[in-house]
């Protein structure tokens, strides 16, 4: 049976994933990289949440506040999937 995403969307990020974390298996690397789009989804889309949420004083559409707070975001979520 293949180690490899039997899928393919997103299955080399998941390959690449599973290939740099040595305790990983592919199930996690699969969740990693639906998380991570997820996360990405939710922070760009336009729902407004963001001024709902602060009562205005941010804003949803402002890709340079929200890009690098969602890579470290992302980044990390990776590593505590990845390494447990």
């Amino acid at each position: 049976m293949s180690t490899r995403a039997p899928w393919r969307a997103n299955s080399m990020f998941a390959d690449i994933l599973n290939d740099m974390y040595e305790r990983a298996d592919l199930e996690r690397s699969i969740r990693a990289v639906l998380f991570c789009v997820s996360v990405m989804l939710g922070t760009f889309a336009a729902t407004r949440r963001v001024e709902s949420i602060s009562e205005g004083r941010h804003e949803s559409t402002d890709p340079n506040a929200a890009y690098p707070l969602m890579v470290d975001f992302i980044v990390g979520g990776i590593r505590a999937v990845m390494e447990q």
